[in-house]
């Protein structure tokens, strides 16, 4: 486990659970990472509210419409949780759809498509491939992200039972 994937992981987290602050400070240590840029992006465009802050990132509106224009995972990972946060359930499927056809193999690709399946009722069967991809590297910490986005309350202490 690199330190970049656990504090992106944690990245992830803190953006799934709405908090913008903690996101942006997980990512930032890692500029130029197309992950760590996304997540940022996606805390100051949803949660913080500072749009420019999101455009400087990616150096302005104009290399930022070049990037959203592109056959790329940064651009189909970012829609995916942008249409997951504004709702909308198909355009997220799709966008991790796209993205996994780029990055079949990445981590944290498979969390967001896994995410996605869980959360807009994707037929049972993408729901299983995506949980067993992710699943191929149970140590990686996007892995550990899913079981924590899933399960955020640990269970009960059967020791407390009356």
């Amino acid at each position: 486990m690199s330190d970049r994937d656990a504090a992106l992981a944690n990245g992830l987290i803190a953006l799934l659970e709405g908090k913008g602050t903690e996101a942006v400070a997980q990512a930032e240590g890692w500029p130029g990472d197309w992950l760590a840029r996304t997540i940022q992006f996606l805390a100051y465009s949803f949660y913080l509210y500072e749009p420019t802050r999101a455009m400087d990132l990616y150096g302005g509106v104009e290399r930022f419409q070049a990037m959203a224009a592109s056959e790329t995972v940064e651009r189909y990972f970012m829609q995916g949780f942008g249409a997951m946060f504004r709702r909308e359930p198909d355009a997220s499927l799709e966008a991790f759809r796209a993205a996994v056809a780029l990055a079949p193999d990445d981590p944290f690709v498979l969390l967001g498509w896994f995410l996605s399946c869980q959360r807009h009722d994707a037929p049972i069967e993408e729901r299983a491939e995506a949980s067993a991809r992710l699943a191929r590297d149970l140590k990686h910490p996007a892995f550990a992200a899913a079981v924590t986005l899933r399960n955020p309350d640990p269970p009960p202490d059967p020791r407390n039972r009356p």
